[in-house]
Parts: structure tokens; sequence; C-alpha cells
């Protein structure tokens, strides 16, 4: 019995393997519904929702191999394995967690501590304002308004996934900054997913790449809440978070072409994403040329090996003889080596798209 089903099983994957790459756990899981399926239809279990009173016909042979099909389908297209635990931030952030290691990195078994308002952001002394901050008035239920759920850190970003409680949908809830174990960072980047696929809940992101974090470390995640126009006092959830990261990095490199020089630095690679900064070392002749011609120079990454050269942030800033860029690049390959980075002339309010590509580079990875 079964060698029968193990054949028919291959069958079906073999079918889906010439279009699609089956995960491993989608094949386990598979493995156990064919078992659960044969051994319901010998015991002709009245519960049994695919074999039912037609045990042992052709119909039903083909019905629970078309549940099985269905299954796999489902695992294989959709990217996360049904029946298995539904991990929100592999979702949300598709190209930040495309690797396996990236998302054995999410946290789900997370002890939470929940308090009223204890921090007050520096803002408020700065601006004076801190009887405004404790002068509002608590929730009247003072029970949790968030459940965190998920978090990851990949040695340079926080993610946070957190859904709303009962006491929780009746506010709206944000966080501009966070505590790592008692100081403040951010700024925090909220979003309520209720206003993107519907559900009741948020996620949380901030940069804490300029903390190089090896310990555990604990996060306090200040909720504020809004019900209408009225702001409540804010509701604080602490947990405790492990460092252990993935971190590789490479050495500076230097690229030397005519009228200007890029110096590529800080180049960090986690399970998530790759980062690192571009600066232009303009010559004076080069400078007076695109200041004549109202034109710029940018940075892009690019190539054959990046499934999307644009899919990534890049923030940038003049300095005295050049720019600077900070990239920000998710959904590489975990086996690239190395990227192309192209730099383009554009006008200066133009498109990216619309640009001139004046020189490639190749950047290391690895060290």
């Amino acid at each position: 019995m079964e060698e029968k089903q193990m054949s028919e099983m291959d069958k079906i994957m073999q079918g889906w393997n010439n279009d699609t790459v089956i995960p491993e756990v989608v094949t386990r899981k598979a493995e156990e519904a064919f078992s659960r399926i044969h051994r319901e239809c010998e015991e002709n279990s009245e519960k049994s929702i695919i074999c039912g009173a037609n045990k042992g016909t052709s119909t039903v042979h083909r019905r629970w191999k078309r549940y099985v099909a269905a299954f796999i389908a489902a695992a294989a297209v959709g990217g996360t394995v049904f029946a298995a635990t539904r991990l929100h931030l592999a979702e949300l952030f598709p190209k930040e967690m495309n690797s396996p290691q990236a998302q054995e990195q999410i946290m789900t078994d997370i002890a939470v501590a929940v308090t009223g308002q204890v921090h007050m952001p520096e803002a408020y002394r700065e601006e004076g304002t801190e009887d405004m901050f404790w002068g509002r008035k608590v929730i009247p239920d003072a029970s949790p308004v968030l459940s965190i759920e998920e978090v990851q850190y990949d040695g340079t970003t926080l993610y946070i996934y957190g859904a709303s409680t009962e006491n929780g949908r009746k506010y709206e809830l944000n966080a501009d900054r966070l505590y790592i174990n008692d100081k403040e960072y951010g700024p925090v980047g909220t979003t309520n997913l209720n206003e993107w696929t519907g559900e009741d809940g948020y996620t949380f992101t901030t940069d804490l790449s300029a903390l190089h974090l090896e310990d555990d470390f604990t996060v306090t995640l200040p909720l504020s809440i809004y019900q209408g126009e009225e702001r409540f006092q804010n509701q604080e959830l602490s947990f405790t978070m492990s460092a252990k990261a993935n971190i590789q990095k490479a050495e500076d490199q230097t690229f030397a072409h005519d009228g200007f020089t890029i110096y590529v630095t800080n180049i960090v690679r986690t399970t998530n994403v790759v980062r690192f900064s571009v600066r232009y070392q303009l010559t004076e002749e080069e400078r007076e040329k695109l200041d004549e011609t109202n034109t710029g120079l940018t940075s892009v990454i690019s190539g054959d090996e990046v499934e999307d050269g644009q899919n990534g942030f890049t923030s940038g800033y003049e300095v005295e003889d050049g720019y600077v860029e900070e990239h920000i690049h998710a959904g590489l390959s975990p086996d690239l080596d190395q990227i192309t980075l192209q730099t383009l002339l554009v006008e200066n309010g133009g498109y990216v798209r619309d640009g001139k590509v004046i020189a490639e580079d190749m950047i290391r990875l690895n060290e």
C-alpha cells in the first residue's frame, strides 16, 4: 500500500515540478496528507470529507488526487505553506523575506509585558510640553490594544507585526519612536494594515544599523492611541529579542572615472537586504559641466543577476564636492556575490529611467 501511495504522489509531484519548484516542506506536508487520506479510506471513516460512502471507486481515487494536487498548487503558487504557520512579515515584506534564512529569523513565541505610559519622547522635553504629554486621559480599558505576533531583527532593521485586540479595534494606533534597552530610537514606520489588506493589525519598522547589537536586547514600543480627534495616554509593549543575525561585510571599494571618482562604503549584507553608501567626488570641471547642463549623477543597481534593479530605496544629499547616496536593496539572491552599479546622467527634476548610463562598476559583496 505504501509503494502505491508513493508512486501516485510522485506522479503528481513530478507534474508540478515540470513548472514549479516545490519546497521540501510542501513535499512533506503532501506525504502527510496522502497517509491520512489512505488511512481514512481504509477505515471507512464517516468523518472523511474525501472518501465518503464511495470508498474504493475510481471517482474517489481521482478526487483525493485532485485534493492533494490542489494542496500542492496552493502551497507552491501562493508562496506560503498550507497548514503551516502563517508568517505575516513574510507576506507583508515579500522581497525582504524572500529566503528561508530570513524567515527562520522571525520570532513568533514572544513574551510581552504591557504597561501604561512610562517613557516620554525627547521632543516633548525640547518643546517644553511635558504637562500636555502626561495630562492625556487613560483609555477606559487598560487591557492590551495590540498583540505582538511576529518580530524580526536582521542585524540592521527591526520588523514588528501586531494584531489588534478586541480592545485595540476601538482605536487607531501609531508609533513614531521606540526604545532599545531604554534608549530612544527612531523614526518608526507604522503601517495600518486595515487600510491595505483589510486586516486588523499593524507593522512597525525601524533602522537600527547604527547600533551594531550583539547581545539580546529589550524593545519597548510606545503606542499612541487615538479615537477620532482625541488622543489618549500611550500604552507600552516590551519584549526581549535575540541579536543573532547573519551579517556579512565587504571592504570599501573605489572606482575612478573621467571627471569623478566613486567611493562605495559601509557595504553590509543581511538575510533581508544589501546596504551600502555611494559617494561621488567630482572634479571642479565636472561640477561646472553639470551645472551648465542642469544635470546630475545618480546610481542604480542592475544586471541579469538582479531580479529587479529598482527594488530598493535610495536617499541622497549634496556635499561640497559631489553627492552621497544611501542604498538599501531587497529581493537579491542570497548566493549573489557581486552586483552591478550603474551611474546615470539625469536631468535635474527628471526621471531616473530617462537617464544616460555613463559608467558601470561591479561591487563585491563578499570579503
